[in-house]
């Protein structure tokens, strides 16, 4: 499937790539065009599975790279990617991105070394914008490649079923330097308090507002206030001082 300059829609169909003559391609190059893909499956068996550098949207469908190193679910190099559904696979990231713009709003995106990696080296004017969707990679969530990460996701939500990492292959980050302003980390129904210095969360998390219940109680034993919201869970702890000469 190749289109350049074009307006295309697949709403479903099997498409399959394998090796031609010792070399391997994408099922789909998508060039300078808009296309939408609302089903259908994509399935790659020697190859990644979609490269684009137009504008993308997909609704649904699966898209699959072949489940081996250095094959991609989706390859986006330049213009922009929306994903509101579907199902995306790769070996080495499920999305590989750089200089463009990408909106997340759901969909389950599956990696096995990532499910998403983008080269900050090429991706200074681009932005990733992350309000939905489940994210499942087995080592890590976002890989900076091949250089440090300057620009970050700005995440809304999204659930991690198996955690999550940011392991990059230039070092770690802080998890909550994802977050937007005003969200925060759910496990189990309570929202987390993570310390500035945390690259990893176990277990199944979500990303949700923070805790603006107000249902709670405190307590005070000694100089020490403890909070807890009996909604969320959350609790915090403060030790009282006492101004001098009181």
């Amino acid at each position: 499937v190749s289109g350049t300059n074009t307006v295309a829609e697949i709403n479903g169909g099997t498409f399959e790539m394998t090796a031609v003559q010792g070399y391997t391609y994408h099922i789909a190059y998508l060039s300078n065009g808009d296309f939408t893909i609302n089903g259908g499956t994509f399935e790659a068996t020697n190859s990644s599975a979609i490269s684009s550098s137009g504008h993308l949207t997909v609704n649904g469908g699966t898209i699959r790279g072949h489940m081996a190193a250095y094959n991609q679910g989706i390859t986006v190099s330049s213009g922009s990617l929306t994903i509101n559904g579907g199902t995306i696979e790769g070996y080495d990231s499920a999305l590989y991105l750089y200089n463009c713009q990408v909106s997340i709003t759901g969909g389950n995106i599956n990696g096995i070394t990532a499910a998403v990696s983008h080269n900050d080296n090429k991706y200074s004017d681009g932005t990733i914008s992350i309000s939905g969707g489940s994210f499942t990679g087995a080592t890590e969530m976002f890989d900076g490649c091949f250089g440090p990460l300057g620009r970050l996701p700005v995440m809304t939500g999204g659930s991690f079923p198996g955690g999550l990492v940011t392991d990059s292959r230039s070092g770690a980050f802080p998890v909550n330097d994802l977050l937007a302003e005003g969200y925060a980390f759910w496990q189990n129904g309570q929202m987390l308090t993570l310390s500035d210095d945390v690259t990893s969360i176990e277990g199944a998390v979500v990303i949700k507002p923070v805790c603006k219940h107000n249902n709670g109680g405190y307590t005070v034993e000694g100089s020490t206030v403890s909070f807890a919201c009996a909604e969320c869970g959350l609790s915090a702890e403060a030790e009282l001082v006492a101004p001098e000469n009181l």
